[in-house]
């Protein structure tokens, strides 16, 4: 039998445990020698799925599923012993997960100097927290617009925030991943435009002169600012903190796509997720890569249904850089 009519003969639904949970192993499946092999792993991030959890559940699922790893919750994990943490990350060792990136807990976005200062300071216990349980990233994004700064005016807030908040993040060895939104209906409903694009992303990041600072990558926003994978290959692996993976709905202009709903990855073909996932794989990204579809009715399936369907995508579309 050739290797294609195999593929083919095996369940999607089958092939999704064996591959993702022992991708290494699998390598005579991929068609690749280990040296090109993929780095970057496979993350549950259960909030871009409406999936409440806690991190033991997580464990759970991510194992039933074939997921790499899990997104730390610094509040829960701040409620274990120490003795108790201990053994959570040596179950975590024994099956083979590591962590994701954890939401930034500081809104850098806000106009409020107050909920912003208190974010602030209380970064230095939440990085504590995930500096204990091993976890190295963390994440946020950028608005792309605003109603009363200029373009200049509200690089130069970022600016500050980002150099307050990484250096209390350096401290503690964690390093922060800066999400930028591209959709047209998102940086246009503002009366100033804003960063949306992955150079301008960079420009913010080399202005505020923190090595502990990078880019999280989406395929979504990647595409819808016409992005190529040009712009990917001019990153190092480094430089990316981590990646959301997902495709756009068919039928509609690339100008008229909204923020939500995406689709799963592969769904439609719209993005050039060969294109996407080749430049993270030739650059070395060692990082998480999530799913974020923002579908409506995965907030009321239950789910083991979302992950079925997450993992059968995820297999698909990795074939696509075998």
């Amino acid at each position: 039998m050739t290797r294609r009519r195999f593929l083919k003969a095996i369940s999607f639904s089958a092939l999704a445990s064996s591959l993702l949970a022992c991708p290494a192993s699998q390598s005579w499946l991929w068609g690749q020698s280990q040296s090109n092999h993929r780095r970057f792993r496979l993350c549950l991030d259960h909030r871009l799925l409406g999936i409440q959890a806690s991190v033991k559940e997580l464990m759970r699922l991510a194992n039933e599923h074939g997921f790499e790893s899990i997104v730390p919750n610094p509040r829960e994990l701040s409620q274990y012993s120490r003795d108790d943490l201990q053994s959570l990350l040596e179950e975590m060792r024994l099956s083979n997960l590591q962590w994701g990136a954890s939401g930034l807990t500081v809104n850098m976005r806000t106009d409020s100097e107050e909920e912003y200062g208190s974010g602030i300071n209380e970064l230095p216990k939440v990085a504590e927290v995930l500096s204990s349980a091993g976890a190295s990233r963390i994440r946020t994004f950028i608005t792309p617009r605003h109603d009363h700064l200029t373009y200049r005016m509200l690089f130069r807030r970022y600016v500050k925030r980002i150099r307050e908040v990484a250096t209390i993040l350096d401290d503690a060895g964690l390093r922060l991943g800066l999400e930028y939104v591209a959709p047209r209906h998102l940086r246009t409903s503002g009366r100033y435009t804003f960063i949306f694009t992955l150079a301008e992303t960079m420009e913010l990041i080399e202005e505020a002169r923190k090595s502990n600072v990078g880019v999280v990558l989406d395929s979504f926003h990647w595409h819808n600012a016409r992005e190529t994978a040009a712009d990917i290959l001019r990153l190092k692996g480094s430089d990316v903190i981590a990646c959301d993976l997902e495709d756009a709905p068919a039928g509609i202009p690339i100008d008229e796509l909204t923020d939500a709903p995406r689709a799963l990855p592969g769904a439609t073909g719209v993005i050039d997720l060969k294109t996407f996932l080749g430049a993270l794989l030739q650059i070395g990204f060692d990082g998480p890569v999530q799913v974020e579809p923002m579908l409506e009715e995965y907030k009321t399936m239950p789910a083991e249904t979302v992950l079925k369907q997450v993992a059968v995508s995820l297999s698909q579309t990795l074939l696509l850089i075998e």
